[in-house]
């Protein structure tokens, strides 16, 4: 063997799963910001942030090569390029947000027409 056995732990009170829960938190936080700053009308600062985060989720969520990591360990091995495709439409929605200009309507002309 020519690694010894690792402990799951970085310090005497901070485990490795203790990590990606606060990891995976940060996460959701960010989304949130991400969903604020869209409502809020930030066209750039939103997309940016969910795009980071759909690329983040295409990397860890069930990748087959980090399934020996897992647990409890999904039922399938491969990779599910259903949430693949949904991701990516996620990201070109984003890039969508951040390149169409909105449309306001004029209200004179919705008074003109009635």
């Amino acid at each position: 063997m020519l690694f010894p056995k690792l402990p799951n732990k970085l310090i005497a009170d901070l485990t490795f799963d203790d990590i990606s829960k606060i990891v995976i938190q940060a996460h959701g936080v960010l989304f949130a910001l991400a969903g604020i700053a869209i409502m809020l009308g930030n066209r750039y600062l939103g997309p940016l942030i969910v795009i980071y985060q759909m690329q983040f989720l295409m990397i860890m969520q069930d990748n087959p090569y980090l399934v020996d990591y897992i647990k409890p360990a999904p039922k399938s091995k491969a990779y599910k390029w259903a949430d693949l495709t949904r991701h990516i439409s996620v990201i070109g929605a984003a890039v969508l947000m951040m390149s169409a200009e909105v449309q306001v309507a004029d209200e004179k002309e919705d008074k003109k027409k009635k």
